[in-house]
């Protein structure tokens, strides 16, 4: 036999009437007797349900007894009561984890009980008035009143959200968020101007790495705002704004929740700036794009989008997208039209399958590795929360010597037009903004980079090879290009107006039918394409501009310039005789032989 502890409500009310109907004060199983200040149950059950007297007369003593009116009251262990309400566990088996049985979560008189789970401790608290007009540093002073360990809510995993959510549905109809404790840092650099995210720190002192947001990474514009777990999980955050009600009445809807960890702290620093990993340096874009936006801003900082070739490798990407708490986008993906032909955006080679023993339901052609390491297929044209890139100090640097001064000008230290033969060739896809387009969009680009300049044509097999060569120097994310090829009905024709006739087709029955072609950096073999929904990349082709050309441009541009200086100049002088009264006068022979005398007439206008 032991004492009774209560531990519902209904269970409460059944003991209730029965004192009640005994009419005398009976002892329950609750009293403090370490600190002083902190209850527990005799048989080491927690204190899950409170039902404490209102007023503080009857709340003197550290034991607990179960009065008449049904309230909890302490008094003096010694008092004499008429007797004490016991209980015989029997068959009765408590679904209990094991684990929990060894931690002691603190019950001062009048407090919410507290509610154990793994190392923690966590009660929820609905004042009458709401938590109206409260803001964050009060919040977190209350809990720190109730127990000075005690910090506004923070959640550290997926596990702990569910398990609160859990507990959470008994105040459904009441509130609709419980308040996370969750303030911006602005002691520590601004990581990116788009994001403040990384900066989130709980009210406990540590860094934010799990999270649930509701739309993802979220953009914090104001030092001041309200974030919360609404009722079905996720995450919700309301900046400080006049025409946002809902910051301003977050308080209303939502509960406090304060929470008390047992266990010490482990606070990891917010990811830094640079991230070094044997011969490369990593660094994260903490912002929303999709993937082509994330490759692009890697490649116009000097990198790459992360590529994973190993084990470690794998591991220490996943501790990367798991510090930082959002799933981001690595550099695998695939843009040549069939669902088993990936690549790295680096052109490294794919020599790594984890996939292949993490089962994926998800679709698209783009990756992205989330916290827990595992990579997710998503569309590339769907938004991030960020990706992982990479430099590398012994990257190849590629050979700028067939640069020509026979090609087109490009602006001082951008990329340089490759001269080979006759013509000039704008690899580097840094021409075309790191883009792939339609074949209309792409021979307007190539017109915009020169007014001279058309798709890739391809003359002879020398200059298959040397293209090929080079795209794969150039490496992009599709090893299809756009050959500046039309077709009709009795020939096939390059752009230029020329015959195409030298070939490459992979199959020679695709030089039949008036599609676009396309080439492939792979292995130089040509290909039909879809002029509009297969977006490939760009190389334009120009003539050479000779220096003999250029000084006959130059003399012909300046005599033209000269002979409207004289044309000027001469309406000048007519229109200022006129202006003086002047007439012309006009000089004629005679008809005859004889008539050796000039005569001169007058025009009369």
């Amino acid at each position: 036999m032991s004492l009774v502890s209560i531990t519902e409500e209904y269970q409460q009310a059944f003991l209730g009437v029965q004192v009640a109907l005994h009419n005398h004060q009976l002892w329950i199983g609750l009293s403090r007797y370490d600190d002083g200040t902190h209850y527990h149950w005799s048989d080491k059950k927690h204190i899950s349900f409170s039902r404490w007297f209102g007023e503080d007369k009857g709340l003197v003593g550290d034991c607990v007894y179960l009065d008449t009116d049904g309230f909890w009251k302490a008094s003096d262990c010694f008092t004499e009561k008429a007797g004490a309400i016991c209980y015989s566990p029997g068959n009765e088996t408590e679904i209990q984890e094991t684990h929990y049985e060894s931690i002691k979560c603190p019950h001062k008189i009048k407090n919410t009980p507290w509610i154990a789970y793994r190392n923690s401790c966590y009660t929820f608290v609905v004042p009458q008035n709401r938590w109206e007009g409260l803001n964050l540093d009060e919040a977190n002073g209350f809990c720190r009143k109730m127990n000075s360990n005690a910090s506004l809510l923070s959640i550290k995993d997926e596990d702990e959200n569910d398990f609160l959510l859990e507990q959470f549905e008994s105040f459904s109809g009441l509130v609709q968020w419980m308040w996370l404790g969750l303030f911006n840092d602005t002691n520590e650099p601004i990581f990116s101007s788009r994001s403040a995210s990384n900066q989130l720190k709980w009210c406990d002192g540590t860094y934010v790495s799990y999270n649930n947001w509701r739309n993802g990474r979220p953009i914090i514009r104001s030092k001041f705002f309200h974030a919360g777990v609404n009722q079905d999980g996720f995450w919700d955050i309301f900046d400080h704004s006049r025409n946002n009600w809902l910051y301003w009445q977050f308080g209303f809807h939502s509960i406090l929740v304060c929470k008390l960890n047992l266990e010490p702290k482990i606070s990891q620093p917010p990811l830094p700036k640079q991230m070094p990993y044997k011969n490369k340096v990593y660094w994260i874009l903490q912002q929303q794009l999709n993937w082509y936006d994330a490759w692009k801003e890697c490649k116009q900082k000097g990198s790459d989008l992360s590529s994973i070739h190993s084990i470690p490798e794998h591991v220490f990407l996943e501790n990367i997208a798991k510090r930082d708490g959002f799933p981001l986008w690595i550099g695998l993906s695939n843009h040549n039209g069939n669902d088993s032909d990936f690549g790295w955006s680096d052109g490294s080679q794919f020599d790594y399958h984890p996939w292949e023993h993490q089962p994926s339901h998800s679709f698209g052609n783009c990756f992205a590795i989330d916290t827990k390491g595992i990579w997710n297929r998503r569309k590339c044209t769907s938004r991030g929360d960020g990706a992982i890139c990479y430099s590398s100090p012994k990257k190849v640097q590629l050979k700028q010597t067939e640069t020509s001064s026979k090609c087109p000008d490009s602006p001082k230290g951008a990329s340089q037009w490759l001269h080979y033969k006759d013509y000039c060739y704008a690899f580097d896809m840094a021409f075309y903004n790191y883009s792939t387009y339609t074949a209309d969009e792409a021979r307007k680009v190539c017109k915009k980079l020169d007014p001279s300049a058309e798709l890739l044509t391809i003359k002879d097999g020398e200059e298959n090879k040397f293209v090929s060569t080079h795209l794969k120097d150039y490496y992009f994310i599709t090893g299809k290009v756009w050959l500046g090829m039309q077709f009709n009905a009795k020939s096939l024709n390059w752009l230029d107006g020329s015959e195409a006739k030298y070939t490459n087709w992979a199959n020679e029955s695709e030089k039949a039918n008036g599609q676009c072609s396309v080439i492939f950096s792979a292995n130089g073999t040509w290909s039909k394409a879809d002029c509009n929904n297969e977006p490939s990349r760009v190389v334009c082709k120009t003539p050479e501009v000779s220096h003999h050309s250029r000084g006959a441009i130059a003399v012909c541009v300046i005599m033209v310039i000269a002979l409207l200086v004289g044309l000027a100049y001469f309406l000048y002088r007519r229109m200022r005789l006129h202006s003086f009264g002047f007439t012309s006068v006009r000089y004629e022979r005679g008809m005859h032989d004889d008539e050796t005398d000039s005569m001169f007439s007058r025009n009369d206008d």
